[in-house]
């Protein structure tokens, strides 16, 4: 009757509130983007597509992985590293991020159908320091 809360619910709300039609986004770790883009569908998720192939050479650089920074980042728990790593690499390059946002709930979703996987409580005794869902914006946007 009362399902905990869902980190893919509460980042889509945010998403819905914070971020506008269009504006990118890049999800990291990448699997934590299709909940979210079924969810709150209006941004743009970037970085999709690893390489620009002929295939895909009509379609904007924001799509293609690297080639243009992004408006947001968010990192659920452990894709935090990563997104430092990226957030590091761009600001050697001029571009600067900052934190807008701690969502203050577990990150790993446990609300799936699978009953192993499956869990039935809130997760609450985890690090806010590594384990929650951060959010990074482009200064000067």
């Amino acid at each position: 009757m009362n399902p905990p809360p869902s980190a893919y619910r509460q980042t889509a709300r945010w998403i819905g509130e914070n971020i506008k039609e269009k504006q990118s986004v890049v999800v990291l770790p990448n699997y934590a983007t299709y909940p979210l883009m079924y969810h709150a569908p209006h941004p743009l998720y970037a970085w999709q597509i690893k390489e620009k192939t002929p295939q895909f050479q009509s379609l904007p650089d924001i799509h293609f992985y690297g080639l243009t920074p992004p408006q947001f980042m968010i990192a659920f728990g452990p894709g935090l590293q990563k997104t430092k790593w990226l957030l590091k690499k761009l600001e050697a390059k001029g571009i600067d991020y900052e934190r807008v946002e701690i969502l203050d709930i577990y990150w790993y979703d446990l609300t799936r159908p699978e009953l192993f996987w499956h869990t039935f409580k809130e997760i609450r005794n985890y690090s806010l320091k590594d384990q929650a869902i951060y959010i990074f914006q482009r200064k000067n946007e």
